[in-house]
C-alpha cells in the first residue's frame, strides 16, 4: 500500500513537471519599434498546458539593459476573469533594470475556483510610456522568474514558476532630431567637398 502511495506521488509529479513545460507566458506589445515619448500596450496572456489556472503573479525587469527608468507603466488593465488580493500595484512606476518590479498579479479568481485549460488566457495588459531622454538603442523586457501561478485551488494548490519570455524594443530618434542629425552630415560633406574644391583650383577661402 506504502509502494503505491509513493508510487502514486511520483507520478503526479512528473505530470505536474511535464504541464509546466508546456505552460508558456505570452507577451504581445503593439508596437516594437518607438521613439522617446511614445506610448505602446503589452498584452499578457498564458498558455496554460493542460493545467487549470486559479492565481498568477507576474514580475518584470529590462533584462539588464540600461534604460535609466524610462519604461514607465501608466496603468494596468485586468482581465475580468481575475481580482488583485490586497490590492493592484502603485502606478506609475519604472520597470527596473534588473530585479523585480512590482507585482502585476498576486491575484486569484472571483469566486477562488480554477479556470479551465486554455492556450491563450488573458491575464492583464499593461499601458507604457518611453522617457523622453530614452537613448535610441534596442530594449529588452522580459518576465522574471520569479514569477507564479497557481492552479487547483479548490484542493490543496501547485505553484509553478516558468522560464523568462522577453520582447525586444528598438527605440529610433525622434523626427526632428534624425532630421537635424541628418542636415548636419549633409553641411559637412558640402563643406568637405567645397575645400577640397577650392584647393583642387587652387582658390583660398
Amino acid at each position: 500500500m506504502i509502494f503505491k502511495v509513493f508510487a502514486a506521488i511520483a507520478a503526479l509529479g512528473v505530470m505536474l513537471a511535464a504541464d509546466a513545460r508546456a505552460q508558456t507566458l505570452i507577451l504581445e506589445p503593439s508596437a516594437t519599434e518607438l521613439g522617446p515619448g511614445d506610448t505602446f500596450t503589452l498584452k499578457v496572456s498564458l498558455n496554460t498546458g493542460s493545467l487549470p489556472i486559479a492565481g498568477f503573479s507576474v514580475y518584470f525587469n529590462m533584462a539588464g539593459t540600461d534604460a535609466s527608468g524610462s519604461f514607465i507603466v501608466q496603468s494596468e488593465t485586468l482581465s475580468p476573469d481575475w481580482i488583485f488580493l490586497g490590492g493592484g500595484p502603485t502606478l506609475p512606476e519604472a520597470i527596473p533594470d534588473t530585479g523585480l518590479s512590482q507585482d502585476y498579479g498576486y491575484t486569484a479568481t472571483p469566486t477562488l475556483e480554477d479556470l479551465p485549460a486554455s492556450t491563450d488566457l488573458w491575464l492583464f495588459t499593461l499601458q507604457l510610456q518611453l522617457g523622453l531622454a530614452l537613448a535610441p538603442g534596442n530594449y529588452t523586457i522580459r518576465t522574471t522568474t520569479d514569477s507564479g501561478f497557481y492552479y487547483d485551488l479548490q484542493s490543496e494548490g501547485v505553484q509553478v514558476y516558468l522560464p523568462s519570455s522577453a520582447i525586444a524594443v528598438t527605440v529610433v530618434p525622434e523626427p526632428s532630431t534624425l532630421f537635424l542629425a541628418l542636415t548636419s552630415a549633409g553641411i559637412i560633406v558640402f563643406l568637405r567637398r567645397k575645400v577640397g574644391s577650392d584647393v583642387k583650383f587652387g582658390r583660398k577661402c
